[in-house]
Parts: C-alpha cells; sequence; structure tokens
C-alpha cells in the first residue's frame, strides 16, 4: 500500500511567504497537536460536569506544573485523567460525576472527542486529502512497524521531505492526520481501545474479553513504538 501522494510540488499546497525553519515547525505541529488532542478531552469532558483530576502533556520526567497541568520533559503525547470508579477511597457520595457513571454515548463523546478535532484540523488545512491521509495512515503506521528497514524507511524519507518542503498549514494537517489514525488504532490506552472498551461493556461482552489479549496487545503496542524508533535511528545513520 503507498503512502498518500502528498507532495511538496503540488498547486494545491504551493505558498509564496516563507516557510518556517523545517525542524521547528514540525515539533510545532506535533505539540500542538498533542495539545489540542488533550485540551478537547479536558474541555468536553468538563462540558459534562465529569471532574478532570490532571492533564499531562508529554511523557518522562516532570518539568513543570500548573495546578492540575503537567509538563514533563519529552511532548510525546499525553494523557488526562478524569475522575472515575477506579479511584482509591472513593464513596458512594463521591460517584457522582465520575466518567465511568456517564451515559454510553457521554463517555464515547469524551473518548473520542481529541480525534474528531485532529480530523477537523486535517479537514480544513487539507480538504479532502486530509481523509486519505487518515485512511491512509492506518496502514501506513502498522506495515512501517513491520518492514523498519524497507517500507518504514521510504515513509521517513517521504516525511522527511514533506517536513523540509511543505507549508506550515499543511504540515500541520498531515501531523493531526497521522495523529488521529494512530490514536484511533486499538492498543491499551488509544482512544480508539478505548471506545471499543466502552461499547464492549454496555453490550455485556467484558466478560469475554480475557486479560491476556490485553497483555498481548501491550507487549504489540510496545513492539510497533520500538521498531519505528529503530527505523527513525537506522534512517537518521544512513543520511
Amino acid at each position: 500500500m503507498q503512502p498518500s501522494p502528498l507532495r511538496a510540488d503540488s498547486n494545491q499546497f504551493t505558498q509564496d511567504t516563507p516557510a518556517m525553519p523545517a525542524g521547528s515547525a514540525f515539533i510545532a505541529a506535533f505539540v500542538l497537536c498533542a495539545l489540542l488532542h488533550l485540551t478537547t478531552f479536558a474541555i468536553v469532558g468538563s462540558a459534562f460536569r465529569i471532574p478532570v483530576r490532571e492533564m499531562s502533556l508529554g511523557f518522562g520526567p516532570q518539568v513543570i506544573r500548573f495546578g492540575r497541568v503537567r509538563i514533563r520533559l519529552l511532548p510525546l503525547g499525553g494523557s488526562v485523567r478524569f475522575k472515575d470508579l477506579g479511584e482509591a477511597g472513593l464513596t458512594e457520595a463521591d460517584l457522582q460525576g465520575a466518567l465511568d457513571t456517564q451515559p454510553t454515548w457521554v463517555q464515547l463523546v469524551v473518548a473520542l472527542s481529541g480525534v474528531a478535532l485532529l480530523l477537523s484540523v486535517a479537514l480544513v488545512t487539507l480538504q479532502l486529502e486530509g481523509l486519505r491521509a487518515l485512511t491512509d495512515g492506518f496502514a501506513q503506521i502498522v506495515l512501517g512497524a513491520l518492514s523498519p528497514t524497507g517500507y518504514a524507511q521510504t515513509l521517513l524519507a517521504q516525511a522527511h521531505q514533506a517536513i523540509l518542503q511543505l507549508p506550515f498549514a499543511v504540515l500541520l494537517g498531515l501531523v493531526a492526520a497521522k495523529s488521529a489514525a494512530f490514536n484511533l488504532l486499538p492498543f491499551p490506552a488509544n482512544n480508539g481501545a478505548h471506545a471499543l472498551f466502552i461499547i464492549g461493556r454496555a453490550l455485556g461482552l467484558g466478560r469475554f474479553w480475557p486479560a491476556q489479549l490485553t497483555r498481548w496487545l501491550m507487549l504489540a503496542h510496545l513492539a510497533l513504538m520500538l521498531s519505528w524508533a529503530g527505523a527513525l535511528v537506522m534512517y537518521l545513520l544512513n543520511r
């Protein structure tokens, strides 16, 4: 399966104004997408009166904290923690407003709100190409991880050219689309898996889901991330 044919020389995406420095543009697009993704969760959850316990931007050691917001060292994604039934010490009176006690449709809206926002960014900046970038992204992420020395190198080379040549708005749309695709993959901690869990619980299918399968999915998620990390290191060393 070939990547979405978005090229820097496409007439649809040319511009007359100078572009941001390549590295800065990509980092800005990545961090902005992560921030929009997480902030949308918090805003939508709060709109349904679900208390936000903590929002973390990035992973690793904490760099700074503003109230319930934590900024961590590596700006690679993040998380939003809502009040839920898994918290220790909750009394019967404390259960009101917990995420787990909300109607199924509310839980789904909250779980998928961040991805919906990312898809909206992709559609605004890329029009219908944004939808294609999203759908191509599923196969690109998985097949690239399965071929870190082959297909992943092709994808990384195309991404490198996009970072160097595309206008910031287009780059932002591509990052948003690929981020949405990644978050919809059914791996633990991803939005797609959370949505499936909510639906399965509502249908009473939780008892048919073996704990061993969750562990296997966690290992698959880790393997995917490590494969892409190795592919990136290989690409940088071969430049």
